[in-house]
């Protein structure tokens, strides 16, 4: 009987662990969570208005492409194993969602992080970066991006 109930586990378990391409000091990330990192650094970005989005827009939005990256990767990650600024960026929001929906943080709702990840499933990132040759050989670095929700 115990064996069964084994199984039978593991086979309700194994869709969820089967999508987990992304993972945070060891523990799988599924499309719910990385919903939910997008729907928060979006709303980061753009509620206090457009110098906010101005300002870490850009970095927000390499950082949400980065993350989708690794979760449409057929290698799993280990988030935590990566030193970059998009890395760090991550890890603090995944910190911060922890906290709130832990209780850690008495003045969100837990509930916010469901609204977060209903409105990540809406956003659409963008970034790239085009290198333009100037004179006397030196580049400049042209950056386009968005950061914005689907219609």
């Amino acid at each position: 009987m115990k064996f069964s109930k084994a199984i039978l586990s593991f086979l309700i378990l194994l869709p969820t662990i089967a999508q987990a391409k992304v993972v945070y000091n060891k523990k799988p990330m599924v499309d719910w969570h990385i919903y939910a990192i997008k729907g928060f650094l979006h709303d980061v970005a753009t509620v206090n208005g457009p110098e906010t989005k101005l300002l870490v827009g850009a970095k927000f939005a390499r950082a949400i492409v980065w993350l989708e990256g690794l979760h449409k990767d057929k290698k799993t990650h280990e988030i935590t194993s990566f030193d970059t600024e998009d890395r760090a960026l991550v890890q603090a929001a995944v910190k911060y969602l922890s906290d709130i929906q832990t209780g850690k943080d008495k003045e969100i709702s837990p509930k916010f992080v469901n609204y977060w990840a209903n409105k990540g499933k809406k956003v659409i990132a963008e970034y790239k970066e085009h290198y333009i040759k100037k004179d006397k050989g030196q580049n400049e670095v042209k950056i386009d991006w968005k950061l914005e929700l689907k219609k």
